[in-house]
């Protein structure tokens, strides 16, 4: 079943023309849109857009994405990559996860392994929560058999797999596009293996370590 509502205003904070995907902020809030949910005047970083809401598979995705009279994007965000609120490359001093632009700071931004370092530094603080800023809003976790879809629900299942055990993550490495990550959890050891699109982490799985 499909829920719309309205959300009136909003930012494209990237568009990838060669995947046909989008982000959209709005009040600290990220939605992933499709091209076939956007306008073609509407798809360029920092378009300022109305926007519907749908909830679908457990996630929240911008629907019906028109380009607000008068919002003109910035000219100066023109790259492809560029993400809108993001600081310069250059700039130094902001920390990715603060919860003003979660998932702008550019600093994962083409560097899949080096945002997986990260996500096996804040596993090791048993504190599944702070990996939230980490993920797509659209990010799916693969345990076993066992699909979970939609970033809210993949911190529960990863709370629930990690919490109480100690923890101790292995050095990344990226292979065929894929990053690997060797994870120990209490007597267990896994495999993780994390498809990262625009800095955050989009799908996920969970392995048994080959012995």
């Amino acid at each position: 079943m499909l829920d719309d509502w309205p959300m009136p205003n909003g930012v494209i904070m990237w568009f990838d023309s060669r995947t046909g995907e989008a982000r959209i902020r709005r009040d600290g809030h990220e939605y992933p849109a499709a091209a076939r949910d956007i306008d073609t005047a509407a798809r360029v970083p920092s378009a300022r857009v109305h926007f519907d809401i749908r909830r679908e598979g457990g996630v929240e995705r911008a629907v019906n994405v028109t380009l607000r009279a008068g919002g003109r994007h910035n000219p100066r965000q023109h790259r492809f990559g560029d993400l809108a609120g993001a600081h310069h490359p250059d700039e130094k001093g902001h920390h990715p996860l603060t919860d003003n632009h979660p998932g702008t700071d550019p600093s994962h931004e083409g560097h899949p392994v080096r945002l997986i370092e990260e996500w096996g530094r804040l596993a090791n603080l048993d504190q599944p929560a702070t990996l939230r800023l980490l993920y797509a809003p659209e990010a799916v976790l693969h345990i076993g058999e066992e699909l979970v879809m939609g970033r809210d629900a993949v911190i529960d299942r990863l709370g629930v797999e990690f919490t109480g055990a100690s923890s101790e993550a292995g050095s990344a490495r990226e292979r065929d596009g894929i990053v690997v990550l060797s994870f120990r959890v209490g007597d267990r050891r896994l495999q993780m293996e994390f498809a990262v699109r625009h800095g955050r982490v989009v799908e996920q799985w969970v392995r048994p370590a080959n012995s």
